[in-house]
Formats: C-alpha cells, structure tokens, sequence
C-alpha cells in the first residue's frame, strides 16, 4: 500500500497504489486502510487474482462491500474546536480511480473489474481479464476423499450470460512487454498514473474553505 506525491506543481494531490493479490478480507481492509491515507486518487491493481471461494460468499462479504466503499463520496464536513476539520465519511478517495487488469485474472478477477466497471468507477486499463465465472460448489467428498465436480454456476444478467469465454476487456489496452518490464519499467503501472495525473488536472481537488461560525447569540 503506497502513496504517490503528484509530482505534477498544478496538482496539490496524492494517488493511493495498491496492489490485490487476492479476493479475501485482507484485499478490503487493506483498502479501508488506503481510503483513510489522504489519498484523493487510486490506481487499484488487480493482475493475477483469483478466488477459490464461492462468488455469492465473496460478492456478500468482500467485492460488494469493497466497491461501494471506493465510490463514496464526501457528505460533510466537522469542525472541531481544536485542530484539523474531519470529513464524512472519513475513508474515501472522492478523487479518479483506474485499475489494473490482466489476461492472469479470473474467476473473482474476473467479477471485481466487471463490478468495477459496472458501478462506474472509471476505467480499467491493461489487458482482457481470463474469462472465467462459471464455478462449481456444492459437491461432496466421496468416501475415498475424491471429488466428482461439475460446472453448475454461472452469472447472467439482463443482456444474457456474461464474462464467461470472453473476459472484461480494459478501457485502455496496455501491453507488458518484456523488454520493458526487464528494463525495470511498468507499462500499465506508468500508464495508469498518467490517466489519473489527466483526470485530476481536468478537475483539480476542491479545497474546501470552512465559513465562518454561526452567531448564535445577538
């Protein structure tokens, strides 16, 4: 979890980076933690992720819980008698979010930058996720600890079955190529901070000035 100074002298902001290894609790209270940094902008990267848990237990628990608390928006502000102002809700980054997606991210890989997309936190960049959302569950073990599975999961919605065989594909295509990457350098990675470094001189951080108390007394 890091925080990278805009280096950019119109840009009084920082851009969270964090990197999701996983779909487990850890993924969302790492974020929680990265929303209350000061942050005003986040580059989420989600390359080779998976889940090997039920998509129902990991969309209640976890992917639901995680999107919504990265699309919050501020409400309020508090003044305090002594000290800085805090705001509600306090973890938030109300400023530009991308993530990082790739051909090496499925199955919970697959559904976080699809829930991503479809709950409107801007863009995905990188390459077309695995493509793999349909899952098994439900099967028990036989009597000499072997398996029998079959697929019998699967996600739809109004525009028919989804994801499965094709992927998310990313709003911005970046190749990771080799000589790049042995060179030290991050296509993606550099490709995501100047969407973001775009987005936030297009709106700049909105500095709230605090009005003056109330008279409540004449």
């Amino acid at each position: 979890m890091i925080c990278i100074k805009a280096d950019d002298a119109q840009i009084d902001a920082q851009i969270g980076y964090k990197e999701l290894r996983g779909i487990n609790p850890e993924a969302w209270s790492s974020e929680l933690r990265l929303m209350k940094s000061g942050a005003w902008a986040l580059s989420l990267i989600f390359r080779a992720s998976a889940s090997a848990a039920t998509l129902r237990a990991v969309s209640r628990l976890i992917l639901t819980p995680l999107t919504n608390s990265i699309s919050r928006q501020l409400h309020s502000m508090w003044a305090t008698r002594y000290g800085h102002d805090y705001r509600t809700p306090n973890a938030m980054i109300p400023g530009p979010k991308v993530m990082l997606v790739n051909e090496t991210a499925g199955s919970g890989g697959d559904f976080l930058p699809w829930l991503f997309r479809k709950s409107g936190l801007r863009k995905l960049i990188g390459k077309r996720t695995w493509g793999g959302l349909v899952g098994i569950l439900g099967f028990p073990v036989l009597m000499d600890g072997g398996r029998v599975s079959a697929p019998n999961l699967g996600i739809w919605t109004e525009d028919g079955f989804i994801v499965e065989n094709e992927g998310v594909p990313p709003d911005i295509e970046v190749e990771q190529w080799p000589a790049e990457v042995a060179a030290g350098h991050d296509p993606q990675l550099e490709k995501a901070i100047q969407v973001v470094m775009e987005e936030l001189k297009a709106n700049p951080p909105k500095k709230l000035v605090r009005p003056p108390f109330p008279v409540r007394v004449k």
